[in-house]
């Protein structure tokens, strides 16, 4: 309890753009620091910065596990680490990585859902304003046909990758809906085959829309097994994704899955993460 406490004060002394990775099934730390991290969480997206990343976790967790949720383990060894900090029984692992934007914002955010318009006769995409999680709105996606859609576009090149490297995918997404926007990694010639990509703190950035102001909302923790009382109202979820990347060349789509009916989407954006060490 003591150590969650010096947890929540460490994080409260950080930059409002700095990402924290906890384990989503440590209780204990998690009702001392889910709040804090979640607010960076949305901070990151709403201003479309993210300038540092720290995993943090009991001593007796394995770095591996930290990102798990639930059953889910070993998802990630990072090797990038600056010197590791202790809070009595809590360690804390800042990673050492160098973060760019992957398209650096343009006049305003909106630009990175703009990109989404028009996209797919099977679609009717539109930008709007009753439902936003930052700038003037939100994108909102209409299926006309019945089948599942799965569209690919905006394909990026990464050249000259060395290192550990990961594009770190960031959005707000309706919680609970089904549609979903990823990133595919393709292999190039005799390159190795890309490591799998983990979400990071699934269920801990999620928000409620109250007029114009959002409020952060825990998911309980026996959530499987107790019915939910989010019927009317209209929440957000943040949804971030690290996409290890192989060294060299890198190329890799962004793909729009559509399953819903209608699906709503905020803040979208991509983040690149250089290691510091060569």
């Amino acid at each position: 309890m003591k150590e969650g406490q010096l947890a929540s004060e460490f994080i409260s002394k950080t930059s409002k753009h700095h990402l924290f990775v906890f384990p989503w099934d440590d209780r204990v730390l998690r009702y001392y620091i889910e709040k804090l991290v979640a607010e960076k969480m949305l901070n990151i997206l709403q201003d479309g910065v993210l300038k540092q990343i720290t995993l943090i976790g009991h001593k007796t967790i394995s770095v591996e596990e930290i990102p798990s949720l639930g059953p889910t383990k070993n998802l990630w060894t990072p090797k990038s680490f600056k010197p590791i900090k202790t809070l009595g029984n809590i360690n804390i692992y800042p990673l050492d990585f160098e973060i760019l934007s992957l398209l650096p914002l343009e006049n305003k955010i909106e630009h990175h859902i703009e990109r989404f318009l028009g996209i797919s006769p099977d679609l009717k995409t539109n930008i709007i304003t009753n439902h936003k999680i930052e700038g003037d709105g939100a994108l909102e996606i209409r299926k006309h046909v019945q089948k599942n859609l799965a569209i690919n576009f905006n394909q990026f090149q990464l050249k000259h990758i060395s290192g550990e490297s990961y594009v770190v995918s960031a959005y707000a997404e309706k919680l609970w809906q089904k549609s979903k926007i990823s990133l595919t990694r393709f292999r190039i010639g005799s390159s190795p085959i890309p490591s799998n990509s983990f979400h990071v703190n699934s269920l801990s950035g999620i928000f409620k829309e109250e007029g114009s102001s959002l409020y952060w909302e825990p998911e309980h923790p026996y959530r499987n097994f107790r019915q939910s009382k989010r019927k009317s109202d209209f929440y957000w979820r943040i949804t971030m994704v690290f996409h290890p990347l192989t060294k060299g060349q890198n190329i890799l789509q962004e793909t729009l899955v559509v399953i819903d009916k209608i699906s709503y989407f905020d803040g979208i954006q991509n983040f690149i993460l250089r290691s510091k060490k060569k």
